[in-house]
């Protein structure tokens, strides 16, 4: 098994998103492009299984690990923010994502140490960074007018592609024998969430909160009966500060 790439659907699906923001009819102040720099704080979960599949006698073991860490990123994004009637926007906008210390890490157990067991062993799975883009479609409500003039609710989806480090370590006590798989891949979890902005029109924070989920997995290269599968989910809440450019 392969990571998924960026598929063309899913690039497609981004860019007419973010066309849409600028062929909306404008109306009201409170648009243009604007800057923003957030940190984000993300509670990330795996589910790993590791498979061993044998010709004689044919067949399959496998054994799994979850684990759950906290991620960090600082991330930096620019946009565009359309004014629609009766309250409404649309904002499109790309984003840079850096980890820090981004890793989930595990011990699997396995299934024991003879040469037809799934051997135990540390994983762990890696960012490094990423890029992203997002569509948002916001509500300035009226009823919330203590937040500033800039407030809005808005919902939001996009895409990221994430670079990460992936490896697979095993050991086997009896037989003397250790090694680990590592592998470089791209992840490209779509996510979806719902946001809060305040402030006023030379600047404003934003609130959000967000949730992804993606499956990755590879083979041994030089072990066709050995497969490894990674299935990630995670919630993030972020906090950011924005600057209305203007345009």
């Amino acid at each position: 098994m392969s990571a998924r790439s960026l598929s063309p659907n899913r690039g497609l699906a981004a860019a007419l998103l973010l066309a849409a923001v600028w062929w909306c009819p404008s109306a009201d102040a409170g648009e243009g492009f604007y800057a923003a720099l957030a940190l984000e704080r993300s509670v990330a979960g795996v589910d790993y299984e590791k498979s061993v599949s044998f010709d004689s006698p044919s067949s399959r073991m496998a054994a799994g690990d979850r684990a759950r860490d906290p991620v960090d990123a600082l991330k930096a994004a620019l946009g565009y923010r359309r004014a629609l009637s009766g309250g409404l926007y649309l904002a499109g906008e790309i984003e840079g994502a850096w980890y820090a210390g981004g890793g989930v890490a595990g011990f699997l157990e396995g299934t024991g140490e003879g040469g037809a067991d799934v051997w135990p062993g540390a994983w762990s799975v890696e960012r490094r960074h990423g890029i992203g883009l997002n569509a948002r479609l916001g509500y300035v409500p009226a009823a919330l007018e203590f937040l500033g003039p800039e407030r809005s609710l808005y919902l939001f989806a996009g895409t990221r592609r994430i670079e990460a480090e992936i490896e697979a370590a095993h050991v086997n006590r009896r037989l003397g024998i250790a090694g680990s798989r590592g592998a470089e891949r791209t992840l490209t979890p779509w996510l979806a969430g719902i946001g809060v902005e305040f402030g006023g029109p030379g600047r404003r924070f934003d609130l959000r909160l967000s949730y992804a989920a993606e499956e990755v997995g590879f083979g041994a290269g030089d072990d066709p009966r050995l497969c490894y599968t990674f299935e990630m989910r995670e919630w993030s809440v972020s906090l950011g500060y924005v600057i209305p450019l203007g345009g």
